[in-house]
């Protein structure tokens, strides 16, 4: 008898809803998609903007982060206060692919220096770039990289995202939203 009467208080809460779910959804407020420039300036995180008028480019990082002193008048970076990483750097620096330029622009300060992935990308603007990821260890620490590059003239502009998952995890989502706010300004 309390199967039969819990069998049919089944199937009344699922007639019920079959019946209100057609009316509830002709009263549900219409979603519109955002536009495309809207979406293309929302971020994740309140941002501050760093601009170089000689390599004529800008980005948009992390508001809490702080500039760090650079010793290469190549590279400039920021990094999250806490822990000194994640930390974005903007390397203008030649080789024949973004990861000779890469491997380039770290060689003082890092070693094994290893490719894990690249694949065609492109700014907001439709300007070509690259984007990869590489493994290396930066003073005996492992860190992951996020970067993405874009070949001008006879250098490479890379912005990369660093961290070393030890003291901060490696946030795909987060460094990708930084990278793609790189601007050429001229």
């Amino acid at each position: 008898m309390e199967k039969q009467t819990k069998r049919t208080s089944l199937f009344a809460l699922a007639a019920l809803m079959l019946a209100v779910l057609p009316v509830l959804s002709t009263c549900s407020p219409k979603v519109s998609q955002p536009q495309t420039e809207q979406a293309a300036d929302s971020l994740s995180f309140e941002a501050a903007e760093y601009s170089n008028a000689e390599y004529g480019v800008s980005i948009r990082y992390p508001v809490e982060w702080q500039v760090q002193p650079s010793h290469s008048p190549t590279t400039v970076f920021y990094a999250a206060a806490s822990r000194k990483v994640p930390l974005v750097n903007i390397f203008a620096v030649s080789g024949t692919d973004i990861a000779e330029a890469f491997t380039t622009a770290v060689s003082d300060d890092g070693s094994d220096i290893q490719l894990i992935s690249e694949k065609p990308a492109q700014l907001r603007d439709g300007t070509p770039a690259v984007e990869t990821t590489f493994k290396w260890k930066a003073q005996g620490m492992g860190t992951q990289t996020l970067a993405l590059g874009v070949k001008k003239r006879d250098r490479w502009i890379i912005v990369a995202v660093t961290t070393a998952p030890l003291l901060a995890r490696y946030d795909e989502a987060l460094f990708s939203e930084i990278v793609y706010t790189l601007k050429f300004t001229k």
